[in-house]
């Protein structure tokens, strides 16, 4: 069992050099390195303890990066009648988005677009009455629905979490 070094002696703070920053000219040899790490052994442990720390942080973003493309298995059905003013549908009003995925059929009887988390409606290609779609996004993206109908349409939606 070795024994811990001892702590550096105190100096006075008037006679410590300043220490110029290491860059790729001004860089320690190996050999620098190897007396400056036998002189003060903690400047390693510092730097292993500061790398570990940051591989930690790291690998906690990969973890919730990765939990959040695992769908948790839950479908959320939906019923709305849809008239000429916007309806938007986002968490204040529907509080399980998030969703993953989202499947709506139009049981008419007027058109209906659908915007998926756009503020306002885009009126291009509308689905006629009938007519159904598919949005996958594979991680829970859909955060916001507007959806707006040339008269009076009802429609129903199933969202998967």
């Amino acid at each position: 069992m070795t024994t811990p070094p001892l702590p550096p002696k105190k100096q006075d703070p008037e006679s410590i050099e300043e220490v110029p920053a290491i860059t790729i000219k001004n860089r320690p040899s190996i050999d620098k390195l190897a007396q400056m790490l036998q002189e003060r052994p903690y400047v390693a442990n510092l730097i292993q303890f500061q790398l570990l720390y940051d591989m930690a942080s790291i690998l906690e973003d990969l973890l919730d990066l990765t939990k959040s493309t695992i769908p948790e298995g839950k479908t959320i059905p939906r019923e709305y009648t849809v008239t000429n003013k916007p309806t938007e549908i986002d968490r204040k009003m529907e509080s399980s988005l998030p969703w993953r995925s989202m499947d709506l059929v139009n049981y008419g009887p007027n058109k209906l677009y659908v915007t998926i988390n756009e503020s306002r409606v885009v009126e291009k290609a509308p689905l006629a009455m009938g007519e159904s779609m598919r949005i996958d996004f594979r991680a829970p993206k859909i955060e916001r629905i507007v959806l707006l109908s040339t008269g009076s349409s009802v429609v129903r939606m199933m969202g998967t979490r």
